[in-house]
C-alpha cells in the first residue's frame, strides 16, 4: 500500500515524523483529504481537529492552525499548536473557552475581539476533541 510521509512541526520543534495513509484537516473554505499521490498543495490550516489515518487506525488531534505543503507524496504541516486527546487538560480548555466567552460578552473597549474568538474557537476545538475521545 502506497504512504504519504508526514512531517509535523510546531515552534517547539518536530512533533510527528511516519507514514500515513491519509490525513484529514480543514481550510477556511472546507474540509480536505489528502491521500497518497494527491495533486502538489499550499493551503492554510484552520483552527479543527486534524485526522491521520495510519495502519488502519485513525487518531485525531487538536490544532490552532497553520499551512500544509503536499508534493510528491511528502506532506509538511507547520503547526501554531497540536494535541491528541490525552495531551488536553479538559478543565483547562474549559476555564480558557468561559474567559474568552466572558471577554466577547463585556466587550470593553480595550478587549481585542478578533483575539478573544480564536480563543474561544482554539478551546472549544480542545473540548469537541476530548468529549470524542471519551
Amino acid at each position: 500500500m502506497k504512504l504519504l510521509h508526514l512531517l509535523i512541526l510546531t515552534p517547539y520543534g518536530k512533533y510527528y515524523d511516519d507514514h500515513v495513509s491519509f490525513i484529514s484537516f480543514r481550510n477556511s473554505d472546507f474540509t480536505l483529504g489528502i491521500s497518497p499521490s494527491h495533486a502538489p498543495l499550499i493551503s492554510e490550516i484552520d483552527i479543527c481537529v486534524l485526522t491521520l489515518s495510519k495502519d488502519n487506525k485513525k487518531v485525531s488531534f487538536a490544532t490552532s492552525g497553520g499551512i500544509i505543503n503536499v508534493k510528491n507524496d511528502e506532506v509538511t504541516l507547520i503547526l501554531n499548536s497540536i494535541e491528541s486527546a490525552s495531551e488536553i487538560d479538559l478543565e483547562r480548555a474549559l476555564s480558557a473557552k468561559n474567559r474568552a466567552d466572558e471577554r466577547l460578552a463585556n466587550k470593553e473597549k480595550d478587549t481585542d475581539i478578533e483575539r478573544a474568538k480564536l480563543a474561544s474557537q482554539r478551546a472549544m476545538n480542545r473540548i469537541n476533541l476530548v468529549k470524542q475521545n471519551q
